[in-house]
């Protein structure tokens, strides 16, 4: 996936979010809801843990998995 903030500014993004992790990715990345949950749970993270709780290092994990996800606007 392009267009994807660097691992501060999303951090930041997660951060100030009150609902769980993945609504705020789906605000953040503009993803699939689907998308989101899958990445979370690829990274061993549960898409309902709060946002604002997800560690730096999780944030690291899950914008690498973001990374690898194929951009659909970009699928032939």
């Amino acid at each position: 996936m392009t267009d994807l903030p660097d691992a501060g500014r999303l951090r930041d993004l997660l951060e100030v979010r009150r609902g769980p992790v993945a609504d705020a990715l789906v605000d953040a990345v503009g993803i699939p809801r689907s998308t989101a949950r899958d990445v979370l749970e690829d990274v061993g993270l549960d898409p309902l843990t709060p946002a604002a709780a997800v560690t730096d290092a999780e944030v690291g994990r899950v914008r690498r998995a973001l990374a690898a996800v194929p951009d659909p606007r970009r699928a032939s």
